[in-house]
């Protein structure tokens, strides 16, 4: 978040994956976020600009798999999660 982007070379070698194949998913929903001018994805890396700076939580949240997986915990347990704007 600091860097305000990934450098997908660098996740490869660092964790031996493939950012393309790994993180499929959480790179469609980047897509919409993409379309509303806060990011840029790129062949090699995520780039965010400076109004995708103000969201940079948003972005993230495309990558936490536990947020993702609330749909599966029962109805009656409570949100962990803040919410955002």
């Amino acid at each position: 978040m600091c860097r305000m982007g990934v450098d997908f070379a660098e996740v490869e070698r660092c964790w031996g994956i493939d950012m393309n194949d790994y993180f499929a998913r959480e790179l469609d929903r980047l897509g919409e976020l993409e379309q509303d001018g806060l990011l840029r994805l790129h062949d090699d890396r995520i780039s965010i600009n400076e109004t995708g700076r103000l969201f940079l939580r948003n972005i993230a949240m495309c990558f936490d798999r536990y947020l993702h997986r609330a749909g599966d915990r029962p109805k009656y347990a409570k949100s962990q999660y803040s919410k955002t704007v």
